[in-house]
């Protein structure tokens, strides 16, 4: 995007578009919600998380009972594998030892 112009890097650390990456961008899709938008690049493991701390808002929730909501093993590597990598997209945090929580951006 850089090498096109579309890009630029204002300060360190930051990306910004430039007036031709704007031109040149898709208008958003308004007809779409963001937890549509955040389930729709997930995979059906991943999915499945999602929804089931959905249903808890911004509140923490256990490994053990998120495990027990969707039939996972707490202390599985589907469950450390599928946790981690919705960790990795920011979805969610660790609020506590054990806990688990949709970032506050997703459910605001």
């Amino acid at each position: 995007l850089w090498t096109a112009g579309m890009v630029h890097y204002p300060s360190s650390g930051t990306i910004a578009m430039t007036d031709a990456g704007r031109a040149a961008a898709p208008a958003p899709d308004t007809s779409t919600t963001l937890v549509d938008s955040i389930k729709s690049m997930l995979t059906n493991p991943q999915r499945l998380l999602f929804e089931k701390l959905l249903e808890t808002g911004a509140a923490p929730i256990d490994r053990e009972t998120l495990a027990a909501g969707i039939s996972w093993e707490a202390g599985g590597s589907n469950m450390r594998g599928r946790l981690a990598e919705l960790s990795a997209l920011e979805v969610i945090h660790y609020p506590a030892k054990g806990q688990v929580a949709l970032q506050d951006w997703v459910v605001a």
